[in-house]
């Protein structure tokens, strides 16, 4: 996982360009990310995976919105859809550690098997502005998939 974390923070260097974060992607809220988990678990179960998996992959889908994505893992830690991220789909992301060693994955699994939806908070890079900030992620159980949307956190707040 870390080895994503570095792929990631470069290609998301490469994509963010020299113009301020806040004018290429404002920053979504903590409600707007569990509104968009909601409105991707309820499209899951209502259009099954094939069809939800390739929407939430696309801008025309529905799911993209700032720095808001949908990414969606099973029981296993398998990352079947990452909006922002599409390279991590096939990988496995149980051993993923943020940079406060925390397995958040493992914390957002554990946490859905036992109450089906809730939140998890970790260290994690911005797609927009390419820094590495704590973002909050709400989750919610859809038979064997997890649905997760995550809001980033400014500095002090």
């Amino acid at each position: 996982m870390r080895r994503w974390c570095i792929l990631a923070a470069a290609i998301v260097g490469l994509l963010a360009g020299s113009a301020p974060a806040q004018d290429r992607c404002p920053a979504a809220s903590k409600a707007e990310a569990r509104a968009l988990a909601l409105k991707a678990a309820k499209h899951l179960e209502e259009r099954g995976p094939f069809e939800a998996f390739h929407d939430f992959m696309r801008a025309e889908g529905g799911f993209l919105d700032r720095d808001l994505y949908v990414f969606v893992v099973d029981f296993h830690g398998n990352m079947w859809a990452n909006g922002a991220f599409p390279q991590f789909v096939g990988g496995n992301a149980m051993g993923a550690l943020d940079t406060d060693g925390r397995l958040y994955i493992v914390e957002m699994l554990t946490l859905a098997r036992e109450r089906g939806e809730g939140w998890v908070e970790y260290l994690w890079l911005n797609p927009c502005s390419g820094a590495e900030m704590k973002k909050t992620t709400f989750f919610r159980r859809v038979g064997p998939f997890v649905v997760a949307v995550g809001a980033y956190v400014a500095a002090g707040q």
